[in-house]
């Protein structure tokens, strides 16, 4: 028996973890403590409600769909035969698209950076919806779900990670005013960084995406500062979604710190998990 043996773990992710906005905010203790009294039923029904993802997949059409009115339809060239309690796979076309390479990483959630290819569907037609198996190089990575393309559309897709790009965030310091190493009890400073390692052998241009914290309550004071600074700042107007676009030569590692400080009146309680 032929016997072939691989590394690739098409079970796992093939794009790096969304950055979402990290807003921090303060309650009145007794708002606080009203919540904390809440029966855990409601934070079960919170949880059930909370992941929708299921169902959505199960309520995508994928055979047809309307666009601008028009069904659109594909006929196959020749009779296909489906046995019972069986499922057919059909290939509809073949497309060749040109792509940008980049390697993007989420270092608050991942361990490794992504191949990500940003590419326009130059074709005359959408591409649809629904799971798709992920190759690179000829090889399986995984298998995603992607959303439909539509003529002209531009969009990212990951095409599995690189686990010779390394992420790790630490929090070096969090020091709280009660600590005694800052003066007031409504103060909360935090210090973090996170780090690109390069163990391959060549240069990687890796976009770090990480979350910088905001307030929208003007009683919670938010100043933070990262060295190196961002590049962009509020990407696709996420608040505070930033990111780096960093140069790290093979055998280094690229490392940004971050501190966030946080002020707030007494009587309130600072919620906010980084």
């Amino acid at each position: 028996v032929a016997l072939t043996l691989s590394t690739a773990r098409p079970g796992e992710a093939t794009g790096p973890t969304p950055v979402y906005p990290d807003q921090a905010r303060i309650a009145a203790v007794q708002e606080l403590a009203r919540a904390t009294a809440a029966p855990m039923a409601m934070e079960d029904a919170a949880g059930y409600a909370a992941a929708p993802e299921p169902m959505i997949e199960a309520e995508m059409k994928t055979a047809s769909m309307q666009i601008d009115g028009l069904a659109l339809s594909y006929v196959y060239p020749e009779p296909v035969t489906v046995a019972s309690d069986e499922a057919a796979e059909l290939a509809l076309d073949t497309l060749a698209l040109e792509a940008e390479p980049l390697v993007w990483a989420s270092p608050r959630q991942d361990e490794t950076a992504f191949t990500v290819a940003r590419f326009t569907n130059t074709t005359q037609e959408p591409i649809l919806p629904g799971m798709a198996n992920i190759l690179r190089d000829g090889h399986l990575v995984g298998r995603q779900y992607i959303e439909m393309i539509p003529a002209g559309g531009e969009t990212e897709m990951g095409f599995g990670p690189i686990e010779g790009i390394r992420l790790a965030t630490i929090f070096e310091r969090n020091a709280e005013g009660d600590t005694g190493l800052i003066s007031r009890s409504n103060t909360r400073e935090q210090r973090l960084t996170f780090t690109v390692e390069n163990l391959t052998g060549e240069p990687q241009d890796v976009r770090a995406f990480f979350p910088l914290t905001y307030s929208e309550q003007e009683d919670l004071r938010v100043r933070v500062t990262a060295t190196p600074a961002p590049d962009e700042t509020d990407i696709e107007r996420a608040r505070g979604v930033s990111a780096w676009d960093l140069t790290v030569a093979p055998g280094e590692t690229a490392e940004v710190n971050i501190t966030v400080a946080l002020d707030w009146p007494e009587g309130s309680e600072l919620y906010w998990y980084p």
